[in-house]
C-alpha cells in the first residue's frame, strides 16, 4: 500500500492505493468520523472557508445559445473567490480603514476620479430606500451603489481584485468537471442557473420573488437562500456548483473585465484597467433583485460604465490567485 496524506485547511485526506489492484482510495477524516471513497468516484473535490471558495483549475463553457454566443469553452486557472457578495459590515471595514483617503488601494484613473467628485461614501450609504450600510441594522445586506472604481479599491485593500468574467461564469455556473461527464465539456455544462435549470422565489432575489424585503430595502441578507425560515418566508438552498450564494440575483456584481465580444480572450486587452473614469463599459453578471427571473441566467451579461454607482442594485464579490 502506497498511502499520501494531505493536510488542507484542518483537513486531513488520506488517499492510498492497492499495488494488487491499483485503486485509489480516499479517506477523509473528521475527529472520529472516517468516511472512505473510490478516487474513482469523486468528479471533483471544493475546499472553502466561511469567506472564499476555491474555484479548481479548468474548462469553463462560456455563453449559451441565443443568449451569449458564440458558445465556447475557456480554461480557467484555480483561483479563489468570495463565498458571499461583499456585505455593508465588510465594507465599512474598508472605510474605517481610510479607504476613501489612501490613494495606496486606487488605481490612479480610480482615485482622480473620487477626489474630483469628492466622492467619501457608496451613494447610498446613508438611504434606507437600499438598506444603506450607514444604517444600524443593515450590516448584513449587500453593499451597493458602488462604482467600479469603489469595488476594485475595496479587493486592493483586501489584498484581493475583482473576478474576471471568465472566473465569474465559472464560479456560477461551475466548470465542465461538475455536470455530466467530468473528463469533457458537453451540453450540460451551459445551466440556465447556478443550481441547475428552473427557478421560483424561494431560490433567489429577484422581482417579483415574494421575499419579505420587496418594497422593504429590496435587497435580501448576503447568504440568505440557504435553505432556512427567514421570518416565516421559507427559503431553498441555492449555492453554486462550488457553494457561492447570490450569484444569481440580489444585486450585480462588477467583474474586471470590459466588456467585448465573445468569445472570451484574457489577452486581447479586455483585462486591462480603464484609461479613463467613464471609459465605456465594465461587465456586470448575475442579475439582481430589480431583474425579472429571466435576466438572472448565468450567461446573462451585462455592462455600465466604471463611474456609475446610483443604481441601488449593484455590488460585487472578490476574487485572488496564490
Amino acid at each position: 500500500m502506497t498511502r499520501r496524506i494531505i493536510v488542507i485547511l484542518g483537513l486531513a485526506l488520506a488517499v492510498g492505493a492497492t499495488a494488487s489492484q491499483g485503486e485509489w482510495r480516499m479517506r477523509i477524516h473528521k475527529g472520529a468520523a472516517v468516511e472512505e471513497h473510490a478516487v474513482a468516484e469523486v468528479d471533483s473535490l471544493t475546499f472553502y472557508d466561511d469567506l472564499m471558495v476555491y474555484i479548481p483549475a479548468g474548462n469553463v463553457r462560456m455563453g449559451q445559445t441565443n443568449i451569449a454566443e458564440p458558445v465556447h469553452d475557456f480554461y480557467v486557472e484555480g483561483f479563489w473567490i468570495d463565498r458571499y457578495e461583499v456585505s455593508n459590515a465588510k465594507y465599512k471595514e474598508f472605510i474605517d480603514a481610510g479607504g476613501y483617503s489612501t490613494q495606496a488601494w486606487w488605481n490612479s484613473v480610480g482615485w482622480a476620479w473620487r477626489v474630483a467628485n469628492n466622492i467619501t461614501l457608496p451613494y447610498y450609504w446613508n438611504d434606507a430606500t437600499y438598506h444603506g450600510g450607514g444604517i444600524p441594522g443593515n450590516e448584513v445586506f449587500p453593499v451597493n451603489g458602488v462604482s467600479w472604481w469603489e469595488a476594485d479599491a475595496y479587493c486592493r485593500w483586501a489584498g484581493k481584485r475583482l473576478p474576471t468574467e471568465a472566473e465569474w461564469e465559472k464560479a456560477a455556473k461551475g466548470g465542465c468537471e461538475t455536470h455530466g461527464d467530468p473528463g469533457q465539456c458537453d451540453a450540460s455544462d451551459t445551466p440556465l442557473f447556478p443550481w441547475g435549470e428552473g427557478i421560483s422565489g424561494p431560490r433567489a432575489n429577484y422581482w417579483p420573488s415574494g421575499d419579505r424585503y420587496e418594497s422593504n430595502g429590496w435587497t435580501t441578507p448576503v447568504g440568505y437562500y440557504d435553505g432556512s425560515n427567514q421570518g416565516g418566508y421559507q427559503t431553498i438552498d441555492s449555492p453554486s456548483p462550488y457553494g457561492l450564494y447570490d450569484v444569481a440575483g440580489n444585486v450585480h456584481e462588477w467583474c474586471s473585465t470590459k466588456c467585448a465580444d465573445y468569445p472570451y480572450n484574457s489577452n486581447d486587452g479586455r483585462e486591462n484597467p480603464p484609461v479613463t473614469y467613464n471609459e465605456c463599459c465594465r461587465v456586470l453578471r448575475g442579475g439582481s433583485w430589480i431583474d425579472v427571473s429571466g435576466l438572472l441566467l448565468c450567461a446573462i451579461r451585462n455592462y455600465n460604465i466604471p463611474d456609475i454607482r446610483d443604481h441601488g442594485e449593484v455590488g460585487f464579490r472578490c476574487a485572488r490567485t496564490d
